[in-house]
């Protein structure tokens, strides 16, 4: 027992170095070219911030178990790995290179990316994806549940920002326009579709991988608070190189 805890609390420091020495790195980075940058290229430092938690865990993965890990996984951690990569050199030379044309080659990135990662996790071979609890199987159900609680939420939202502004009425037919109905129905699950690899690689990191295993050391509520404690912390650094770059470029 006890030498599964001090591998549990090996791989939580490993997953933190890790996350946060990238984390420093572009952050150095973008102080260093923020006279350079617009805001198109900062979504695209945003979503390289995204990528760096799946990182992590896969370089914990490999280090600490890589004979554990399925053939079918581990070609989809190398692939991750490769576009990755390829995502921050194409930032960080676009920067120079091609500044206008960053974030619209990113975003094509991202897409052909996430249809490829979509197919391999579809066909789930020999149930692979279930070791990083990533299965199309068994939570379909609950997937479209909360698909349809976020557009009611939304459309809810959107109904009391128009009461609370006496446009409701305005508000209404916007909604029940062809346009709005397009983008709530077809538009928002596309754009999930497209472009859920940034947001698979912060729910490996936090969720997946770091989330049980402080739960495992601290107790399930405690484990949770301290993961979001970490995980403002991380943001909280990013955000906070955008504070000062703007500062100093600006005084």
């Amino acid at each position: 027992m006890n030498s599964n805890l001090t591998k549990t609390k090996s791989e939580i420091i490993t997953f933190l170095l890790i996350n946060f020495a990238i984390t420093f790195i572009m952050g150095i980075i973008m102080f260093l070219v923020y006279n350079r940058i617009d805001n198109d290229i900062k979504s695209g430092f945003a979503g390289a911030q995204m990528m760096y938690p799946a990182l992590a865990v896969i370089a914990v993965k490999v280090y600490y178990g890589k004979d554990k890990i399925s053939s079918g996984l581990m070609e989809f951690f190398i692939s991750y790995i490769i576009i990755s990569i390829l995502y921050i050199i194409i930032l960080l030379i676009g920067i120079f290179a091609f500044p206008s044309h960053v974030s619209g080659t990113l975003d094509i990135i991202i897409i052909i990316y996430s249809i490829m990662a979509l197919i391999l996790i579809g066909n789930n071979e020999n149930n692979c994806f279930e070791e990083i609890n990533m299965s199309s199987t068994g939570s379909f159900k609950k997937v479209i549940l909360f698909c349809l609680l976020f557009l009611g939420l939304k459309l809810t939202r959107v109904l009391l920002v128009a009461f609370f502004y006496r446009q409701l009425l305005e508000a209404l037919k916007i909604i029940f326009s062809a346009k709005y109905i397009f983008k709530l129905i077809i538009g928002i699950p596309m754009t999930i579709v497209l472009s859920f690899i940034p947001f698979f690689g912060e729910e490996l990191g936090w969720r997946q991988f770091l989330q049980p295993r402080l739960q495992a050391l601290l107790g399930r509520r405690l484990g949770v608070i301290i993961l979001g404690f970490i995980w403002g912390i991380c943001i909280y650094l990013f955000v906070l190189c955008f504070i000062a770059q703007a500062l100093l470029f600006t005084a």
